[in-house]
């Protein structure tokens, strides 16, 4: 089988608009939507949150306080995964919901930084 191709039709924004909207420190949620065990091996991007694909919901979104105006900017590592969750959250009634081209893949091979990922931060404290 070929490679898998983003969905079409799905509103993407570049790596580079993304790091322009964190240097800016605008108002929106970038969400990492790969599973853990990936984010481990490439870091995460400062200030994303990681909420994996199988666990995206209009629940999970409302925990973390997202409404379905906010900007929402989605990445995986390819833009293939965070594309068919942009469409699914556009047609559950999320107004601006955008896939980060070519995912966390570009974002590396442009230069662009991660930081370390941990998913259970260890305590020391007895």
């Amino acid at each position: 089988m070929g490679h898998s191709f983003p969905v079409s039709g799905v509103p993407e924004i570049s790596g580079e608009d993304v790091f322009q909207k964190l240097q800016n420190s605008e108002s929106f949620f970038l969400i990492d939507i790969r599973e853990p065990s990936e984010i481990e091996e490439t870091g995460i991007i400062s200030g994303a949150l990681c909420i994996p694909m199988s666990e995206i919901s209009e629940e999970s979104l409302k925990n973390k306080e997202i409404q379905k105006q906010d900007l929402i900017i989605l990445l995986c590592w390819s833009g293939y995964r965070s594309s068919v969750v942009c469409n699914a959250l556009i047609n559950a009634g999320y107004s601006s919901v955008k896939s980060v081209t070519g995912g966390m893949q570009a974002w590396l091979l442009s230069g662009k930084k991660t930081e370390l990922f941990q998913r259970n931060p260890v305590s020391f404290e007895n």
